[in-house]
């Protein structure tokens, strides 16, 4: 279901001309705020993610989504993770689900190979869209 949500936007904002918003190039941009302004634009960032999780499928966020870590503690674990270059296409929903995996225990090697083929889905979807372009 995830990876038809990521195809979709990726197909919409190739059309308008945009790469996929929202990932961790963008989550970088917002870096280049002032201090307080981007750590409240990432805060409010992983806030909507969160709430259109739960406001969507309540059940199904909380098994995939971390519940019990602050969205000032998320927004270092995101920090972290799109300073790997391979990470920043990635949308930021699914790197928190990532970062969710990590947190909940998930072995490690689920989560390199979940990671991998999300690297790996991304990277084909977009090349795809490129071409139609």
């Amino acid at each position: 279901m995830l990876m038809c949500l990521v195809a979709l936007f990726t197909a919409s904002d190739y059309a308008e001309g945009r790469t996929m918003p929202y990932n961790g190039e963008s989550w970088n941009d917002l870096s280049k705020l002032k201090p307080p302004a981007a750590a409240l634009a990432k805060k409010m960032l992983i806030r909507g993610v969160y709430e259109g999780a739960f406001t969507t499928n309540p059940d199904k966020a909380r098994k995939i989504l971390v519940t019990d870590k602050s969205f000032e503690s998320l927004v270092l674990d995101l920090d972290s993770f799109y300073t790997d270059p391979r990470n920043l296409k990635i949308p930021i929903g699914l790197a928190l689900r990532v970062i969710s995996m990590e947190l909940q225990g998930e072995p490690q090697e689920v989560i390199d190979s979940y990671l991998e083929n999300l690297r790996v889905f991304i990277d084909e979807t977009l090349k795809k869209f490129e071409s139609v372009k």
